[in-house]
């Protein structure tokens, strides 16, 4: 068999898992409905798509302020408030909300199955391989996890955030402009660019950050002036600027004490002294996540082009984003970028040890496979007994042991410019290109 038709094979066969994982989600909206007695059938498939794209769009549209929650409400009686999300997610889903519901959803299925796509594209390429037989495999991976699979049968706007945040950061010093359209394009969701902007101004990434705003305030502001002429915006948010936020994050599957989705440090300590944290406790934590990988981050800052500085700094932030402030499993996706660095061996010092990069991936593994923290699971458990505890902080103390693990890989570099991985190559970071070494395409395939 020659060699360019065993890697079409290695092609084809990789379209097939994707297709297969694919197919398995679109059994749990039609007929697996359980299995040994846990529930599997998904009959809130796409609720979070309504509630956070078409109905508020949709309002939007027909002269409605969807932040009006009273207005709001008794337009849309049946639809959940709108979520505390910045006005610019208005102009970014505006094409979903001018079709029907029904078609609506097909398109946004269609859309969001091209992002994992391109999800597992970016992700392999990142990490310096060129073959689309790796994409593909990452993406089917990602559609089978359980933060994959819940994002596409959601509707969840996730995938958008993650990859306009992973543009943000691998851009910021070689093109800032790119990064602060990419940063100010993922401030729709603020749980995402706050903290990550932060994070960039430790890492030095000041123009980049500097652009974001503008770009932010670009695509806010002409939405934001439409809505005060409407309804007042201004008025209502001044009325109570953490209403919604606090309204939305009380609901059972956000709220810090009782939600076994909630991944974030804030939640696990509301479950483990059984209250919620107070609003000042929760800014503590924040602050003291933040700073901890601010200072990592300074302490092996260096230029882009000093070999495995990228992946290391990119996953000590976005894990840190998902430990400072409030996310759901399905933000878990953040985690592939720094899964394929780790995969693909394009982490330096103590993760190139076969031992800790082993336990490493099984963190990993053990939060994109855990189906066992579900409501379908966790239902029959009270929020009192520990089991109930364990399920709902297995997550989070899998990314506590994690950022651990790169934070001591970060204190035992040697300096900030020492940093080493094996074959870095120094442009594997493009979207649509890389330069890579032979080792990396003999591991990378067809």
């Amino acid at each position: 068999m020659s060699s360019g038709t065993a890697r079409r094979s290695r092609l084809s066969l990789a379209a097939l898992a994707l297709i297969a994982a694919l197919g398995i989600a679109l059994l749990r909206v039609t007929t697996l409905s359980d299995l040994g007695g846990v529930r599997l059938s998904a009959n809130w498939a796409l609720i979070d798509f309504q509630q956070t794209i078409y109905y508020p769009v949709r309002a939007f549209i027909d002269g409605i302020n969807p932040y009006d929650r009273a207005t709001y409400h008794a337009r849309y009686p049946a639809v959940a408030p709108f979520p505390p999300f910045l006005p610019s997610t208005l102009l970014i889903h505006l094409p979903f909300g001018v079709m029907p519901l029904a078609l609506a959803e097909m398109a946004y299925v269609a859309f969001s199955v091209g992002l994992i796509v391109l999800l597992g594209r970016a992700a392999v390429r990142a990490a310096g391989v060129k073959s689309w037989t790796a994409a593909l495999v990452a993406a089917a991976l990602v559609a089978l996890s359980r933060p994959g699979q819940w994002n596409l049968l959601l509707g969840q706007v996730t995938l958008q955030a993650v990859l306009l945040s992973w543009v943000a950061l691998r851009f910021a010093q070689r093109t800032p402009w790119l990064s602060g359209l990419a940063l100010g394009a993922a401030a729709f969701k603020p749980t995402f660019a706050l903290p990550i902007g932060m994070l960039m101004l430790a890492r030095g990434n000041v123009k980049a950050v500097g652009a974001g705003v503008v770009c932010a305030l670009a695509l806010n502001l002409p939405i934001a002036a439409i809505l005060e002429r409407r309804a007042g915006a201004l008025q209502l948010l001044a009325q109570g600027p953490a209403n919604p936020y606090h309204s939305w994050a009380g609901g059972s599957d956000s709220s810090p004490r009782f939600s076994f989705y909630r991944i974030d440090l804030v939640a696990m300590f509301a479950r483990i002294t059984r209250r919620s944290l107070s609003h000042p406790e929760q800014a503590v934590v924040a602050i003291l996540v933040l700073a901890v990988a601010a200072l990592l981050i300074r302490r092996m800052r260096g230029p882009e082009t000093t070999p495995g500085y990228q992946p290391l700094s990119e996953a000590i932030i976005f894990i840190a984003t998902l430990l400072c402030v409030h996310h759901l499993d399905y933000d878990l996706l953040l985690l592939a970028f720094p899964l394929a660095a780790l995969v693909y061996r394009r982490m330096p010092g103590l993760l190139e040890n076969a031992a800790v990069r082993r336990a490493m991936l099984w963190l990993f593994a053990l939060m994109a496979a855990n189906y066992v923290s579900t409501q379908s699971v966790v239902q029959w458990l009270s929020p009192d007994v520990p089991v109930w505890l364990a399920l709902g902080s297995a997550n989070t103390l899998a990314l506590v042991l994690i950022f651990t693990m790169f934070g001591l890989t970060v204190l035992r570099l040697p300096s900030a410019r020492a940093v080493s991985a094996p074959d870095d190559p120094p442009r594997a970071d493009t979207p649509l290109g890389s330069a890579q070494s032979e080792s990396v395409r003999a591991r990378g395939g067809g």
